[in-house]
């Protein structure tokens, strides 16, 4: 079973057309993209340990980033090193995608 994208329909139901807007753009390879990118701050060794292209990854973090409007890393000569707003996603990506585990254990019970 896969959970690279989760309908947020139903939970948007009583939010502004913004959050709304910016809650379809969240998908889960890209929450665990932007977790590697944190763990290895290199977005070339990230893209390696994740089996996509740089570009790719690349890409990902910047439209990430312009869907927040937030900067969420710094992109220094040698790597990349998290924002505070980087840090705040950080954790709440983790959670995120530690709960979809959750999830498919649970279900798993059920087949």
């Amino acid at each position: 079973m896969s959970f690279e994208s989760i309908d947020l329909a139903p939970l948007q139901r009583h939010s502004n057309p913004a959050e709304t807007a910016l809650t379809r753009r969240i998908d889960l390879t890209t929450l665990r993209l932007f977790i590697a990118v944190c763990d290895e701050q290199n977005l070339t060794r990230a893209a390696q340990r994740e089996g996509i292209a740089a570009s790719a990854v690349s890409k990902r973090m910047n439209d990430f980033e312009l869907a927040f409007g937030v900067t969420l890393f710094k992109r220094l000569s040698k790597g990349m090193a998290l924002t505070p707003a980087g840090e705040a996603l950080l954790h709440h990506a983790r959670v995120t995608l530690l709960n979809v585990e959750k999830i498919a254990v649970e279900l798993s019970e059920y087949s």
